[in-house]
């Protein structure tokens, strides 16, 4: 069976994108070989599951809900 790489997170407000984009323009020109994540990918990971079997996603996401 598949496994998923499953975690909650939060979305970040638009101020502090903005902010970190202003952040991350500066990093990109000072350390030009590393990759950065584009704008509204970033969040704040409130909890990471790893990898999990796919049918246990309906569980969790019951879990989640509640």
């Amino acid at each position: 069976m598949a496994r998923l790489r499953l975690g909650t997170a939060a979305c970040l407000p638009d101020s502090l994108e903005t902010t970190l984009d202003g952040i991350l323009s500066d990093a990109e020109n000072r350390y030009p070989g590393l990759r950065w994540v584009p704008r509204g990918g970033h969040h704040l990971t409130v909890r990471f599951f790893g990898g999990q079997d796919q049918n246990l996603l309906p569980r969790i996401k019951d879990r989640l809900e509640r």
